[in-house]
């Protein structure tokens, strides 16, 4: 199938698919005799939708990655590595000092990533994954010397990563769960209360 069919098949199939979410809720969509038959096609397709975004956030095109990504999710809201691509996408890679220099933009970004993390919760399969791979994106940036602009500076981001990687654990990641507890250990995150709202997400979701 050429790219353009296939970009539209994948547009067509995740407006159906939309349809019957909204008509019948997440639950009666994956029970559904429309979504049992589409469910195959739906995961080929959000496959193939997710190599696009990762491209074009390779070559630097934030809003079309952002929007073939709501696609992908569309087509198969579960995909937990697809969330992981937008949370690191923001967390790693927008909201980097070597790719936003403004700590104040930086700082947005990183509560758009969670916000994401957030909203991939209720969906993604493997939710404890998406919590770990929240929490240790925020651990890579308190790597950098340059931090966002974060309420507690480096003290309230690694209380945010803390809390991000109890939730993991508590949703089943034991290396979570192992990561929370050498930082507690450590004295890291205990001066400074996890600011949990997320805020608005820069990527419309």
């Amino acid at each position: 199938m050429s790219r353009p069919r296939l970009l539209l098949a994948a547009a067509a199939v995740a407006l159906l698919l939309v349809g019957i979410g909204a008509g019948a809720g997440e639950r009666g969509r994956r029970t559904s005799g429309a979504w049992v038959l589409l469910e195959p096609v739906a995961g080929a397709l959000a496959s193939a939708q997710w190599v696009r975004v990762d491209a074009a956030f390779a070559a630097g095109d934030d809003a079309r990655g952002f929007a073939l990504a709501e696609t992908a999710l569309a087509l198969d809201p579960g995909a937990t590595t697809g969330w992981e691509l937008l949370v690191d996408h923001q967390l790693r890679a927008l909201a980097s000092p070597l790719r936003e220099p403004d700590p104040e933009r930086r700082a947005a970004w990183v509560r758009s990533g969670l916000a994401t993390a957030e909203r991939g919760l209720g969906s993604a399969r493997a939710p404890g994954d998406l919590a770990l791979d929240a929490g240790i994106g925020l651990l890579v940036l308190l790597e950098a010397e340059e931090l966002p602009a974060w309420p507690g500076d480096r003290a309230g981001l690694e209380a945010v990563a803390v809390d991000w990687l109890v939730r993991a654990g508590d949703l089943g990641s034991a290396v979570g769960a192992e990561l929370a507890r050498a930082l507690v250990e450590r004295g890291t995150g205990q001066d400074a209360e996890p600011e949990r709202d997320p805020g608005p997400s820069q990527d419309g979701g």
